[in-house]
């Protein structure tokens, strides 16, 4: 499975995850596979007068056992 993929599925996941709890309504930058821009990203957010902005990427080497996280 491509990193796009995955990380579609984890938003799509994470997006469900926060409107369940009724606190917030999550407005999704792509609903599929394709490259959004960052300044498109940006104005997405900006229209929906957003107070938080999450993007989600994957890591990948070439060790297998490699784990962990990043944050930036």
């Amino acid at each position: 499975m491509r990193e796009s993929a995955v990380n579609l599925a984890a938003a799509h996941d994470l997006r469900e995850r926060l409107e369940r709890s009724g606190r917030y309504t999550v407005v999704m930058t792509r609903k599929a596979d394709v490259f959004v821009p960052l300044q498109t990203r940006v104005q997405i957010a900006r229209r929906a007068e957003a107070d938080l902005f999450i993007s989600l990427h994957a890591d990948s080497g070439p060790n297998a056992q490699t784990r962990g996280a990043s944050v930036y």
